[in-house]
């Protein structure tokens, strides 16, 4: 396995070392990655993105030391992405992954956000932008992670748990769904309790109960007339999956019903749990 050391008091050069770069572009980076650099106004690298970029694209492993704003988390985070391009999400749902969190949140969008000069910056999915200078309303659900962290694979708990804190202690004001959540707000984060506001959730007035007719022709088209039970969400452990295929399992038994249960949702941290109960 190879290692590499770099210090910015004492820069590494190796026998594979290319020339210093002068522009991001001779990195090598994916085409979409300098674009997204350009956009946000970066032209030449700094020292230790010169040197580490080369190196973390090569696979190897890396210490490396800088100051305070010399651009270490890019010099990291960029090679990485080009590395994981291959197995980015090419279905219509945003992608998520701890490094394109973090490479929006605090590289991309405090640059967007300073172009249209918002009044307010308000993120609906408890998300919040470090660097950004502008007042915020963040809006956070529940602080599942918090309490089971079991149910997220590492890395994503690693991320919400580092971040959700700071998130809402830069918050200007934060929206919950419920006294429940706000409460746990204020005993995790220790958030003063005037800083948040219960607002719960609601429905769009386009969503409307269907006439029998409809309710009818819907039944027969998906379930061929069956009643049925609906579940709608995405489909992980803290959203209790498993012990519903059970539950649906022993209502059939017992009350010996055609009855159908229709489960409405993507696949997302899929255990095998789960999956044995759906077999």
């Amino acid at each position: 396995m190879a290692h590499a050391c770099l210090n910015d008091n004492e820069p590494m050069t190796t026998s594979s070392a290319l020339e210093a770069a002068h522009s991001f572009e001779d990195l090598n980076l994916a085409p979409e990655l300098l674009s997204a650099v350009r956009e946000l106004g970066y032209t030449t690298p700094t020292p230790i993105q010169r040197e580490a970029v080369p190196l973390v694209l090569a696979g190897r492993d890396l210490l490396a030391q800088a100051q305070t704003g010399t651009g270490k988390t890019a010099a990291f985070a960029l090679p990485l992405l080009h590395q994981i391009r291959p197995h980015a999400n090419t279905s219509t749902s945003p992608a998520r992954h701890p490094v394109l969190h973090y490479l929006w949140f605090e590289m991309m969008l405090p640059g967007a956000l300073k172009r249209i000069q918002p009044d307010l910056f308000i993120s609906p999915d408890a998300y919040n932008s470090l660097a950004s200078p502008f007042r915020n309303l963040l809006v956070i659900h529940d602080l599942n992670f918090e309490h089971h962290p079991e149910f997220m694979p590492w890395k994503d708990r690693t991320y919400y748990r580092y971040f959700s804190p700071r998130y809402a202690l830069k918050a200007d004001h934060i929206v919950t769904v419920s006294e429940y959540t706000k409460q746990d707000i204020i005993n995790q984060y220790h958030i003063p309790q005037e800083k948040i506001t219960v607002i719960p959730n609601g429905s769009h007035e386009v969503y409307q109960p269907l006439d029998t007719s409809r309710i009818s022709a819907v039944r027969q088209h998906f379930l061929e007339g069956k009643p049925y039970f609906i579940f709608i969400g995405a489909l992980n452990p803290r959203k209790n999956i498993a012990r519903l295929l059970k539950a649906f399992d022993l209502y059939k038994d017992l009350n010996q019903t055609d009855t159908k249960l229709v489960i409405v949702g993507d696949k997302m941290y899929w255990n095998r749990e789960m999956q044995n109960t759906y077999i």
